[in-house]
């Protein structure tokens, strides 16, 4: 309220040019501040189609990795492979089911490279990988303890068409 008061004072001690003057400062002045606040807020949006792209990619290998887990296995002893049919493929070594199953449940625009790490030999298996063009991909993890051992499926994703197995 005091500096509304002192700048009508201000004001009135001027002639009508200066106060026309002051006007058009204020309009300039104020085009800036806005301009320079919308160049600040567009210049911190992050970019959201790329990060919604990966997360959507990471979502997705997750849900495949985990609805394998929890299938049932189509075998008599199922509770030997704790009733998974991830348990069952790996333990069995059909990575041959593994790569139908995602070939069947992740989209064709999406290719992928599937690994196995076991603990505590901290040993690396590579199940099943594609020519890999890109940089943008993320990885989904699942472990799961079978035999005494700890097991860590990762899948690897990233959007490229599938391309031949290397």
């Amino acid at each position: 309220m005091f500096g509304t008061r002192c700048y009508m004072r201000l004001l009135r001690g001027m002639n009508k040019d200066e106060v026309g003057q002051m006007h058009v400062l204020e309009t300039v002045i104020t085009a800036l501040l806005f301009f320079g606040a919308l160049h600040v807020g567009v210049t911190l949006i992050p970019d959201t189609q790329t990060t919604t792209a990966l997360d959507t990619l990471s979502i997705t290998g997750d849900d495949t990795l985990r609805s394998l887990l929890l299938l049932e296995p189509d075998v008599a002893n199922q509770t030997q492979y704790q009733n998974s049919t991830l348990i069952y493929f790996i333990s069995t070594n059909r990575t041959g089911d593994i790569t139908d199953y995602l070939n069947a449940t992740l989209d064709p625009s999406i290719s992928y490279q599937l690994s196995l790490r076991i603990l505590p030999a901290n040993q690396v298996i590579d199940l099943y990988s594609m020519v890999k063009n890109v940089d943008e991909s993320v990885a989904s993890h699942i472990g799961f303890f079978h035999e005494g051992a700890l097991y860590d499926v990762i899948l690897v994703l990233w959007r490229e068409p599938r391309g031949v197995a290397s």
